[in-house]
């Protein structure tokens, strides 16, 4: 009986300690996150609909150069906006 529990206990520590290790090939969340050539999709509201929505999916980089061209054209306008005829 005392042979039975010690190894019971024993079977369960191993087992514990085995699934506790990660695999050592996969990519970690921070790995990912970070690739440029990660493929992100995004669900729009479609303009003059309640219901239609519409799914676009860019790389990571591309969502990067899309922002940031539409940064640019804000603050283009808004320079735009601000000088005054003379």
């Amino acid at each position: 009986m005392k042979k039975t529990l010690v190894l019971f206990v024993s079977a369960l520590v191993i087992s514990g300690a085995a699934q506790a290790q990660a695999p050592a090939s996969a990519p970690s969340a921070s790995d990912t996150r970070s690739d440029p050539n990660r493929v992100i999709c995004r669900t729009e509201m479609e303009m003059g609909s309640l219901t239609k929505r519409k799914k676009t999916c860019m790389t990571q980089a591309q969502w990067k150069d899309m922002t940031a061209r539409s940064a640019l054209d804000i603050e283009k306008r808004q320079d735009l906006r601000s000088v005054t005829g003379g």
